[in-house]
Parts: C-alpha cells; sequence; structure tokens
C-alpha cells in the first residue's frame, strides 16, 4: 500500500471514536472481534487501538475482553455543559416529579437525536429505553419531540 493510499482512511481519532461508540449502553465489555465487526476497523488495528487505549486507563481489559476505563469516566465528568447544565437543573427536575409523580427527563438535542444528561425516575412509572449519556432519534420521544 503506498503512503497516498494509507492516508485515504478514517483518522486515528474517527477510528478512536468509532471503538468508543461501538459499546452498547447494556455491555460491560466487547471482544477485538466483536469491536472489528461493530466499526468496520480491521482486527489488527482494532488490537491495536485497544492496547493503547488500556494503556491509557479509557479501556480495561476482562479476560479477552475490553471494557470502558475509569479514566473514560473521569473525562466525561468534566464536561462541563452537562454537568453545569445537570446542576443547575436537578431541583427542577426534582419538583416536576414530586409534582406530577412522573419520570422526568433532562436531554439536549444532538443533531436528529437527543442525549440524555439527567432522568429522575417516577415512582410508578412505565419503563423507559432512555439512559443517561444515551441516544435515540429526536423524532421518537417525547423531550426530542418537545425540543
Amino acid at each position: 500500500m503506498c503512503p497516498a493510499e494509507r492516508n485515504n482512511g478514517p483518522s486515528v481519532v474517527r477510528r478512536v471514536s468509532a471503538l468508543l461508540a461501538a459499546f452498547r449502553p447494556d455491555e460491560v465489555a466487547v471482544g477485538v472481534n466483536e469491536l472489528a465487526r461493530r466499526t468496520g476497523i480491521p482486527k489488527a488495528s482494532v488490537s491495536r487501538l485497544v492496547a493503547e487505549l488500556v494503556e491509557e486507563g479509557l479501556l480495561e481489559r476482562s479476560g479477552g475482553r475490553v471494557g470502558l476505563g475509569l479514566r473514560l469516566f473521569e473525562l466525561g465528568e468534566r464536561a462541563s455543559r452537562r454537568r453545569s447544565m445537570r446542576e443547575v437543573a436537578l431541583p427542577f427536575l426534582a419538583d416536576l416529579r414530586a409534582a406530577t409523580g412522573q419520570t422526568v427527563h433532562l436531554a439536549v438535542l444532538d443533531g436528529a437525536e437527543v442525549v440524555y444528561v439527567e432522568i429522575l425516575r417516577g415512582r410508578d412509572g412505565p419503563w423507559l429505553p432512555s439512559g443517561v449519556g444515551g441516544r435515540l432519534p429526536a423524532h421518537a420521544t417525547g423531550v426530542g419531540k418537545a425540543l
């Protein structure tokens, strides 16, 4: 492969982003083969990137599988937009939940999707597919329609 062909693929940042996004909300750990399948990145590249991400603490090994690491959580907590918005809104969300007894969501619009920043579940509310940090299509959610 010539250098020009090597530079036509996605950047390292895009590949790392794809790897991190490949983890589903309900998963604790995933195998390298599955990450390669989900992202379309060659297995050798996934293995190399995973090894470096483990060294940096962004991923953690669990047997032959990897999961999101503590360092990634630390960095996420520093995301000031989410944190300050959440801190300001939390008392109002709690009041709304107390007044209605229903589940209350705080979300931001990101393109055609909503990203959930905080969720206060109602006592007897139905199960909802939303989760903090999760994304759903805006057209398919009440909060997305409101935004």
